[in-house]
């Protein structure tokens, strides 16, 4: 398996059975995907019912496959153009599908990465990378457990909403305060 359209469609088509079998998620996402940033949408419901008034809330999505010869996955690397459209645009919840040789599942990780994450994430890589001018950067990514999914895209929603009314607003942080400053 070479191609890289198989790839994904395969890695697409693992993780929507694999968040399918939760009755409280609905994946929307689009096959041999070409759009450049969003691959789809989780929607979150309150309960199994099929009622409009019974979603909580929709998680943009981004899926990458990958069949990386390594023993475990940690990172992901993202062009830095890609996050910070992100980040305009309430955030995202990125997913890699690690697949074998043989386009077998080996496991699936995710990043939730609500506008202020991302913020802090662009903002770090340009503080290190102040001499470089690099195009990607690398994201810790963690193992896809099937009791903290809903839990995990639930609390993408009510934060990557409150974080997106605020995150052009520039305000002091901590990493702004001089180390010589106190705070009372």
């Amino acid at each position: 398996m070479a191609n890289n359209r198989q790839i994904e469609t395969l890695g697409v088509s693992y993780l929507t059975t694999f968040i399918n079998r939760h009755s409280l998620l609905q994946t929307y996402f689009d096959s041999n995907d070409k759009t450049p940033v969003w691959d789809g949408e989780i929607h979150v419901l309150k309960t199994s019912s099929e009622k409009r008034s019974e979603i909580f809330g929709k998680v943009p999505v981004q899926i990458k496959a990958t069949r990386q010869q390594k023993n475990k996955l940690k990172s992901f690397s993202l062009d830095i153009s890609e996050l910070e459209l992100y980040s305009k645009n309430c955030g995202v919840v990125l997913f890699v599908v690690w697949l074998s040789e043989d386009g077998d599942l080996r496991n699936i990780y995710y990043k939730s990465l609500p506008p202020l994450s991302i913020k802090n994430l662009l903002k770090k890589s340009k503080l290190k990378n102040k001499s470089t001018n690099k195009k990607k950067l690398s994201i810790e990514i963690f193992k896809l457990d099937e009791k903290k999914m809903y839990p995990m895209l639930v609390d993408f929603i009510k934060n990557s909403q409150k974080q997106y009314s605020f995150i052009n607003v520039e305000g002091i942080s901590v990493e702004d305060i001089p180390d010589d400053k106190t705070l009372k």
